[in-house]
């Protein structure tokens, strides 16, 4: 084979640079569109600017694929220390892959904090305390009641969230009495692909452990009585 027909090393240098510089900022943009999200609760230009961080992503992935294609089918054929060379971009490739995002603090972590510091601005948490200390569980008309859950529809919500939160944008509020006896609210946004997230005001009993996203969920305190929490799988 001529050299004319020799991959060229400059390529592989130039791939493996580049998606050196992708994946470092792939994982900042990450941080940052998951506090944006929060902050915003997932506004239209937040999810615009999660998919092209997920792009980021994507793009660094394909160029890792183009390297490994490169070293494994073509520069075999040009002896052992190209290859070798070969192999080192791709681990070089690697490593950043799995080292990086252990710099950067998850993301679920990032969203809950833009997301109280939002609650905490927006809505009225005592207006809602004071409507689950004194609201009768039997004057509701609840659309559904699973076991002791009140699912409500919006002319039943506390004013405070009809005011806050359209009824397009939330995926449902009920309500419940905890293990105490007293009622608390909880508001659900979200979905399969995002995640679950919301806040709940009331005193509900901690039957789930408190900040263990992959067995319950993960939370952060709103004030006496209310949190804020995001989770994976749908669940009361």
């Amino acid at each position: 084979m001529t050299d004319a027909k020799r991959p060229r090393l400059y390529i592989d240098v130039l791939l493996t640079a580049v998606a050196a510089i992708a994946i470092p900022v792939y994982n900042i943009g990450r941080h940052h569109y998951s506090y944006k999200a929060g902050l915003t609760n997932f506004s239209d230009w937040t999810i615009v600017l999660g998919f092209w961080s997920l792009m980021l992503a994507l793009f660094a992935f394909v160029l890792l694929t183009v390297l490994i294609v490169r070293g494994f089918i073509f520069n075999v054929k040009f002896g052992i220390k190209r290859l070798l060379l070969q192999i080192f971009f791709v681990y070089v490739l690697i490593c950043l892959f799995f080292i990086v995002p252990r710099f950067i603090r998850r993301g679920y972590t990032v969203f809950t904090e833009g997301y109280l510091e939002r609650i905490k601005k927006d809505v009225d948490i005592a207006s809602i305390q004071t409507w689950t200390e004194s609201v009768d569980l039997e004057s509701l008309n609840p659309s559904e009641i699973y076991e002791s859950t009140l699912l409500l529809d919006e002319p039943e919500w506390p004013e405070e969230i009809k005011k806050k939160f359209p009824p397009d944008r939330v995926d449902c509020v009920y309500v419940k009495k905890s293990k105490n006896g007293k009622v608390y609210v909880r508001v659900m946004f979200g979905g399969v692909l995002a995640g679950y997230w919301g806040f709940v005001v009331g005193e509900s009993a901690e039957e789930i452990p408190l900040n263990d996203l992959f067995t319950s969920e993960y939370r952060r305190e709103l004030g006496p009585n209310a949190f804020v929490w995001y989770r994976l799988r749908y669940a009361d």
